[in-house]
C-alpha cells in the first residue's frame, strides 16, 4: 500500500497536510466512482521540503476538487470532499530523481502532525475536519 487511508465520511472536507501549488487535478469520477480507478478523483500538492527536496502529496477518492492546477493552497484551505475515505500518498524528489517506494521519506504520515494506530484510526490529525 502506497499512502495512508484516513477514515471519512461523503462530502467530510479537508485540509492539505502542507502548503504548496497544485501541479495535477482529475475531476472526472463521480461519488464513489473511483473503484473504477485505484485513485478515482485527485488532487497533487508540489512543496519544497526545508532540505531542498521536492515533496507532492497526492489527495486520492475525492468525491469533488475545488482547485486548479497552478493555485497555491495553504492548510487553511478546506474545500475539498471525500469518499468514504481519503488516501495520502506522499513522493519525495532529490536533485531531480524520486526516492524509492521504499524510502521511509515517501511515509505521508511524516508530514502530518498525528498518530496513526494500529487499527487504522487517525488522532490528532489536522488534515480531516469532520470525522
Amino acid at each position: 500500500h502506497d499512502g495512508v487511508d484516513l477514515k471519512a465520511t461523503p462530502g467530510t472536507t479537508f485540509r492539505p497536510i502542507k502548503a504548496g501549488r497544485v501541479i495535477y487535478v482529475r475531476d472526472t469520477f463521480d461519488t464513489y466512482e473511483y473503484k473504477k480507478d485505484s485513485y478515482g478523483n485527485k488532487v497533487i500538492v508540489r512543496t519544497t521540503l526545508d532540505d531542498g527536496s521536492i515533496l507532492d502529496l497526492h489527495y486520492n477518492h475525492m468525491d469533488e476538487v475545488f482547485v486548479r492546477v497552478g493555485d497555491e493552497i495553504d492548510t487553511n484551505a478546506a474545500r475539498e470532499s471525500v469518499v468514504p475515505h481519503l488516501h495520502v500518498k506522499a513522493q519525495v524528489t532529490v536533485n531531480g530523481v524520486p526516492v524509492t517506494k521504499k524510502d521511509n521519506r515517501n511515509n505521508p504520515a511524516l508530514y502530518m502532525n498525528s498518530v496513526i494506530l494500529g487499527n487504522g484510526l487517525v488522532v490528532s490529525n489536522p488534515c480531516i475536519i469532520n470525522y
